[in-house]
């Protein structure tokens, strides 16, 4: 009796290897790729914020109106009105800051103001100096606060 010796045709595994180093590759560049948005994602973010906005403003010595309200007060919602009317006007020489106080993202700049009633809206000029004033102002009065900022 003759022994046949016989092999067994295994298949050629060597490109899994390969595979494995690609896969990794992709995986760890698609992590860094997630890891990177995120944090433009946030910064995005943090550069819409008020208080962003009002540091930004007050080192480029610009004059700010800093405007704190709700949007279900009715002194506040007038206010928001004479804002519309009279603001545009001025968008280019005042930089407003907008802050709606029940936005929980506000709760920094409303503990440095020591915000506690609306509207208040605070005039600050090129020198860093401000001026508060609490409650609704008439359109006329708001025009004139908006250009003693505006025009110095």
């Amino acid at each position: 009796m003759t022994k046949i010796n016989k092999k067994k045709n295994k298949p050629n595994r060597s490109w899994i290897p390969t595979v494995l180093i690609i896969a990794l590759i992709l995986v760890i560049a698609s992590v860094i790729l997630i890891l990177k948005n995120s944090s433009d994602s946030t910064r995005i973010q943090a550069d819409k914020l008020p208080e962003t906005k009002f540091d930004r403003s007050l080192e480029e010595k610009r004059p700010i109106f800093v405007f704190f309200h709700s949007t279900n007060c009715q002194l506040c919602i007038e206010m928001i009105h004479n804002v519309d009317k009279v603001y545009p006007e001025f968008k280019d020489s005042v930089v407003i800051v907008d802050v709606n106080v029940y936005d929980e993202s506000n709760k920094q700049i409303l503990l440095r103001f020591n915000i506690h009633s609306i509207p208040t809206l605070v005039f600050i000029d090129r020198n860093g100096d401000g001026k508060l004033s609490i409650g609704v102002m008439s359109p006329n009065q708001l025009r004139d606060q908006l250009l003693l900022l505006a025009g110095e």
